[in-house]
């Protein structure tokens, strides 16, 4: 996982804007994922 997080920040340390662009696309995903969590968690109450 560390692995696959340091490839996907590395472009961004040549590309200032690209820090921006992966934290957006990474929280997309965890908060998507979060909702997901929540969403069974009511399911399952």
């Amino acid at each position: 996982m560390r692995e696959w997080l340091a490839w996907l920040t590395e472009p961004a340390i040549v590309l200032p804007d690209g820090i921006a662009v992966i934290r957006t696309f990474l929280s997309y995903f965890l908060e998507r994922d979060l909702e997901d969590v929540r969403e069974r968690q009511r399911a399952n109450a």
